[in-house]
């Protein structure tokens, strides 16, 4: 699940998740790189391919919901945002099949329209609605 989220909410972090909070990112590398540390890759290529590989995979990871959750992307290259955007979607398209791990990706409240742009014009991967959620609810009970 792609979810936008206001910076400022006040929900804790629940202890049966793995959540990271990926600070501004400035461009692929930086992006990357993040990811790789923050998600404790065992091994990485530094390249998109190897991210969706390791993304859609999880083996080192027991915990079944996984937050990927961005503090600011509006600095990254608008190719890369795009191409990243395209990943997450593939990533969740992928874990709606399989039950070992739930993933979701959170972005800022302030890049909806910017990402749902992308998605409803640029991106090919057939209707893709459901995975994008204006606001995230996952703490809502």
């Amino acid at each position: 699940m792609i979810s936008f989220i206001e910076t400022n909410r006040k929900e804790s972090i629940r202890k049966d998740e793995f959540h990271i909070l990926v600070p501004s990112v400035v461009g692929k590398e930086d992006l990357l790189s993040k990811l790789a540390e923050m998600l404790h890759f065992p091994y990485f290529g530094y390249n998109w391919d190897a991210l969706i590989d390791l993304l859609c995979d999880f083996y080192w990871n027991d915990t079944k919901k996984i937050i990927i959750e961005h503090s600011d992307i509006s600095r990254l290259p608008i190719p890369d945002l795009k191409t990243y955007i395209e990943i997450a979607i593939i990533v969740c398209k992928f874990w709606e099949e399989y039950e070992n791990h739930d993933v979701h990706f959170l972005f800022p409240a302030s890049e909806y329209e910017i990402i749902r742009n992308f998605v409803s014009r640029d991106i090919s991967f057939g209707d893709c609605s459901s995975l994008i959620c204006p606001e995230s609810s996952l703490y809502k009970d």
